[in-house]
């Protein structure tokens, strides 16, 4: 369960749909960074983190899945390593606070740095990861990168199997 051992939870309700009380100022949120345009995902798109005494945390999964685990410290560190250690050029898992404002807690890897900015191929503006368009993403690689503007002008020239359509010019 989101690359957290077994040994490592504590407790799990599957399908629990509210969130738990939490300090806002203690609690961390990941994003899903949903970037493909033609595929509707059916899984956990957010994922709220909220430490408890005695080196435990419960997190909190919402999406298409639902579900409250209580883990480790061991266990959230799991989940950080999972999510956020290997990031690919589009990263499918931010944090979703402002890096600058915030002292991330312990449990995110050193290597995560924030979302990257990325170069859209059309207009070669430099957009945060959050914003991007990759169509035909597959397995977390990449090979087109379009801001949400560039993307709303072009798509309907966008074949999902070959990219442009160029067809009628």
């Amino acid at each position: 369960m989101l690359g957290i051992s077994s040994e490592n939870i504590l407790e799990h309700s599957k399908g629990t749909s509210h969130s738990p009380p939490s300090d806002s100022d203690r609690t961390t949120t990941l994003v899903y960074n949903d970037t493909e345009p033609h595929i509707i995902r059916d899984g956990i798109n957010r994922i709220t983190v909220i430490p408890k005494p005695d080196n435990e945390y419960l997190v909190n999964y919402t999406g298409y899945m639902s579900g409250i685990v209580r883990v480790t410290q061991d266990g959230i560190e799991e989940l950080g390593d999972t999510l956020l250690a290997t990031q690919t050029d589009v990263p499918n898992w931010l944090v979703d606070s402002p890096i600058a404002t915030q002292t991330l807690p312990s449990w995110i890897p050193d290597n995560y740095t924030g979302p990257p900015t990325i170069t859209c191929q059309h207009c070669h503006e430099k957009t945060p990861a959050q914003d991007i368009v990759t169509p035909n993403r597959t397995n977390g690689n990449t090979t087109n990168r379009f801001c949400r503007n560039c993307w709303n002008e072009i798509r309907e020239q966008w074949h999902p199997e070959h990219g442009f359509d160029n067809r009628g010019e």
